[in-house]
This record gives C-alpha cells, sequence and structure tokens, in this order.
C-alpha cells in the first residue's frame, strides 16, 4: 500500500485545519514517501489504514477489507470509499496496467475529484467497461461419480495429473 498525491492542490501540512479545497496547482501525480513536494510529514501508508485479504474456497468469494488505524496518529484521517481494479493477464501481461494514473503524469479528472471530494462514481465509471474477471468455461470434462470423494480432486491437495492442471491453466483438454 502507497500514499500518493494527485498533484493537483498545494499541500498544506496536514492535520485538522486544512483548507479544503486548498490552492490549485498543475502538478502530476508522485509518491508520497515521508515528505510531499513542499516538506510536510507524513506516515507511511501502512500506518494509516490495514488491509487483509481472505478467501472463502467454498464460495469461492475473495473479501478485501480496509481498515482506518490512523487514531492517534500525526496523521489521522478520515478515510472515504475508493475505487479497485481486478485486471486480467493476456499473454503475460496486465491487459490495464494503469487503470488510475500514471507516475509523473497530470491527474485524470475522475482521479481528481476522488482525491478532492471523495467523489468516486466517475472513476469507478471510467474503469468499469475495461476491468472484471473474465474467464473461459471449458465444456471438456464432466465426472460422474458416486460417494463423497471426487476422484479428478481434493480441496487443499495437489493435482492428481489427470489433466485438470492442464485444462484450467491453458484450456487443454487433451490429457
Amino acid at each position: 500500500m502507497k500514499l500518493w498525491d494527485n498533484g493537483t492542490r498545494v499541500n498544506e501540512q496536514p492535520g485538522p485545519d486544512v483548507n479544503h479545497p486548498g490552492v490549485a496547482q498543475a502538478g502530476v501525480v508522485t509518491e508520497v514517501k515521508g515528505t510531499d513536494s513542499e516538506g510536510h510529514n507524513y506516515l507511511a501508508a501502512s500506518s494509516l489504514l490495514q488491509v487483509s485479504l481472505t478467501f472463502d474456497a467454498a464460495q469461492s468469494l475473495f473479501t478485501c477489507t480496509i481498515s482506518n488505524i490512523s487514531a492517534g496518529t500525526a496523521n489521522e484521517t478520515p478515510f472515504s470509499g475508493g475505487v479497485f481494479v481486478v485486471s486480467n493477464l493476456l499473454d503475460g501481461d496486465l491487459v490495464m496496467d494503469k487503470p488510475f494514473f500514471s507516475v509523473d503524469q497530470k491527474s485524470g479528472v475522475e482521479l481528481t475529484k476522488l482525491a478532492e471530494a471523495g467523489n468516486v462514481d466517475p472513476l469507478k465509471s471510467l474503469v468499469a467497461d475495461q476491468t472484471g474477471i473474465i474467464t473461459t468455461l471449458h465444456g471438456a470434462i464432466v465426472v460422474v461419480y458416486t460417494g463423497n470423494t471426487n476422484p479428478i480432486y481434493q480441496l487443499g491437495q495437489k493435482d492428481a495429473q489427470l489433466g485438470l492442471a492442464a485444462l484450467a491453466q491453458r484450456g487443454d483438454p487433451a490429457q
């Protein structure tokens, strides 16, 4: 997790007296590594927010929890909603490797609305059609069995070398 400055406002000393939205500037997106471009000190993002990711195998469901742990720190801050992206690999490359911004480039209008006013809708709309989970379903295998033990795979066990890995990873039903 990292802390970023979208470069659209002159940063003020962090704290409850910050004047929002502040003085406009034509800066670029930069990572804040302890101090910002005006010399103000910031804790690491991991000291302000905590992220956990869990997976429920039975439901095939990921849960991402973001907690604001900034209370009592030098950079105590409110936390507004955000936008996330699930991108896919195509020939080993991320389909959308910079969905929100590029370092050292001007911030887009959509990111600026999130950064300055907490408005997630414009950024969500921008990335919605370009991201998501893409899966290809292969109708290559049907398993009929009796009992409680699946003969092809067991949760938590290594692949039995019966062709399931080849099918799942390469779409190859030949094994």
